[in-house]
């Protein structure tokens, strides 16, 4: 799923996925990005809401952008709870770009 709402000074942009954690705590989530188109790969560390994560940016502000071209994107997970362990990284989640969703 994704969601791109315009905004007066510019979109707010998301991918969004479904999450099952297996951790107990606090959970971040380091979240690796990559451009198809320039192998380009961000990287950040996110929080889950209501299981869901939210990849991209808002209107302002944001961990992860993404171009105005019909370019493709990859995305993996690896949940990190609040005692430093972590669980297995997702595989690559193949995706099209929010911009071309909606």
């Amino acid at each position: 799923m994704s969601k791109v709402t315009e905004f007066g000074c510019g979109p707010a942009v998301f991918a969004i996925f479904d999450i099952n954690s297996t951790l107990n705590q606090q959970t971040w989530y380091k979240t690796e990005l990559l451009d198809v188109s320039t192998n380009a790969i961000s990287t950040f560390y996110i929080q889950s809401n209501k299981n869901k994560l939210s990849v991209g940016h808002d209107m302002c502000f944001g961990a992860f952008s993404f171009n105005r071209k019909g370019t493709m994107y990859k995305v993996r997970f690896t949940p990190i709870n609040s005692d430093r362990k972590t669980a297995t990284t997702t595989d690559w989640i193949s995706f099209k770009n929010p911009f071309f969703e909606n």
